[in-house]
């Protein structure tokens, strides 16, 4: 009897452990198709696609959205030895062009107006003359200095509250107009590079001897977001010097020997932009190689402003003076502004 009973029992037993076993491997199948086409189908395609779309989205608007400028400062650089007053004329004539241009780009992104700033400069710098038996006394120019004030004979006119235009602004053609006539009495040696030095550089230790002037009176011209544009009118070429203060009648600092370095200034410019692809530099002179004429008279070949735009990288940009109108050269202008403008990388 007791046989028997052991042996119901172990057979009730076997039974459950039967229909347990046959629950698991239901709940396995069961929980791996599960896994094999929820799991892997999420992954797949929804992994991929969040990835692929995302990222690549993402990267090309934070890029699109990185580059081009909203602001620009704009130093104009004009000659004014003796034989300037035409083309000094014909520059303010187009300049009302110029700033509607500059006025109706669009900054890229938000599609409102570039905020800018204009100032001018001559192209002559302080300077001892000597003369036998009489020393070198210092003959003071316009340094770099951005004028406010009429130097010509334009007569009464509306200078720029600022030492420098700001727009967007109806008044900057007017005011351009007022301080772009520099006249024709400056300094018969043309430095524009040396010009555009002592007016956008403080003073610099490694010549120590001279006094930059945008940490005095040029002051608040540049700004470290802007794209800064450079844009020389001239009929000579430059004649640069990095010491303009002789002491002597022996010392013949307008030789070609005394000419300073290309290579000087285009380093020293990196101080104003931590690279070119952040400025422009304009040159409306004489050709490369020969002089030239026109309504406005002659222009000396310019060979050393011609190399000078080698060094400053693809927004370096040359036009002719000896065009009979400078809206010409005026458009050349305009159109690398744009494009540097359009591509400027952000500043760090």
């Amino acid at each position: 009897m007791k046989t028997f009973f052991w042996a119901a029992i172990s057979a009730v037993v076997l039974a459950a452990a039967a229909i347990s076993c046959e629950q698991d491997g239901g709940t396995s199948a069961s929980s791996d198709a599960d896994d094999d086409t929820d799991t892997d189908a999420d992954t797949d395609t929804d992994t991929d696609a969040d990835t692929d779309t995302d990222a690549d989205t993402d990267t090309d608007t934070d890029a699109d959205a990185d580059e081009g400028c909203d602001k620009a400062d704009i130093l104009f650089v004009i000659d004014n030895s003796g034989s300037m007053s035409e083309e000094q004329t014909n520059l303010i004539a187009n300049f009302a062009g110029f700033i509607e241009a500059i006025e109706s780009y669009e900054v890229q992104g938000s599609g409102g107006q570039l905020d800018y700033h204009v100032g001018v400069i001559s192209t002559g710098v302080d300077h001892n003359e000597c003369v036998p038996m009489f020393g070198c006394p210092l003959q003071e120019e316009e340094d770099g200095v951005i004028q406010n004030t009429p130097l010509g004979d334009g007569g009464a006119c509306t200078p720029p509250p600022l030492r420098w235009m700001e727009g967007p602004s109806p008044d900057v053609a007017e005011q351009f107009a007022c301080v772009a006539e520099l006249g024709t009495s400056g300094f018969s040696e043309e430095m524009h590079l040396e010009a555009i030095r002592r007016g956008m550089t403080p003073g610099l230790e490694a010549w120590d001897y001279l006094d930059g002037h945008i940490d005095a009176e040029n002051a608040g011209f540049l700004r470290d977001d802007a794209l800064f544009v450079a844009i020389i009118l001239t009929d000579e070429d430059d004649q640069s010097r990095a010491d303009t203060y002789p002491t002597s009648f022996q010392d013949d600092i307008w030789s070609d020997s005394y000419a300073a370095s290309l290579d000087l200034y285009a380093e020293i410019f990196l101080s104003i932009k931590p690279s070119y692809d952040y400025m422009v530099f304009g040159v409306i002179s004489g050709p490369e190689g020969e002089s030239c004429t026109s309504t406005f008279g002659g222009a000396a070949a310019s060979p050393r402003l011609h190399e000078f735009l080698t060094y400053t990288g693809d927004y370096g940009t040359w036009a002719s003076i000896c065009e009979e109108d400078l809206d010409g050269a005026i458009a050349t202008m305009l159109d690398t502004i744009e494009l540097a403008c359009d591509e400027m990388p952000p500043i760090e």
